[in-house]
């Protein structure tokens, strides 16, 4: 899997200058703005060759993990060809490569400086099946637990968890509802694969 904390890191940020319609995004600009945000994370100055962003490209174009980002080059200047594309929309259907981001976290975690990683962890392994260290493990044994807040503010950790618990609550409800039995629907369920996750849950704690 062509993936580690730097790429996700400039995955997000290629993401965020291809949405960006007021920039003009050449190499040069993609180069910078990756470097930027890899050495905001280090806390010292890093720099990010243009063969690796080069290589990100091709990643986020293909469907190695499922992005198939519409991304057109013109005159120098990458875009995407799709305004309202976003590689954070995009559903993670591969069971296998949600185990291999599960086990990334849990490797790198504690050099990894985000409250919201055990949450997106734990949260993971509710779908994979995988075991977790212990560590990890939840003291209640459903991470669909309704939690009653008090009117103080919540912490960003807290709404984190609890965007994940209805995005899961919801994929869950999918599976129980009852499917149409007709000819049309029965194909579409064999050439569809079901939603797993969503990169937005992923990218979100970077």
């Amino acid at each position: 899997m062509p993936v580690n904390l730097n790429a996700f890191i400039r995955y997000k940020t290629i993401d965020s200058c291809l949405k960006n319609q007021f920039v003009t995004c050449d190499i040069e600009y993609l180069i910078r703005k990756c470097s930027e945000a890899i050495s905001n994370k280090a806390g010292e100055i890093r720099s990010v060759s243009e063969r690796t962003v080069r290589n990100d490209i091709k990643v986020l174009r293909s469907d190695i993990l499922g992005f198939n980002a519409p991304i057109v080059c013109i005159d120098r200047v990458y875009k995407y060809s799709e305004s309202d594309y976003s590689i954070f929309n995009t559903p993670i259907i591969d069971k296998e490569l949600l185990v291999e981001i599960q086990n990334l976290l849990i490797e790198e975690f504690d050099r990894i400086n985000s409250a919201k990683v055990k949450t997106l962890i734990v949260s993971l392994a509710s779908v994979t099946g995988e075991k977790l260290p212990e560590k990890f493990t939840p003291k209640d044994s459903s991470i669909f637990e309704t939690k009653i807040f008090t009117s103080s503010q919540l912490s960003a950790e807290e709404i984190y968890q609890a965007k994940i618990n209805k995005y899961l609550k919801s994929l869950q409800d999918n599976k129980t509802k009852p499917k149409k039995k007709s000819l049309a629907s029965y194909f579409k369920l064999r050439s569809s694969s079901p939603e797993l996750f969503k990169w937005d849950l992923v990218f979100e704690f970077i």
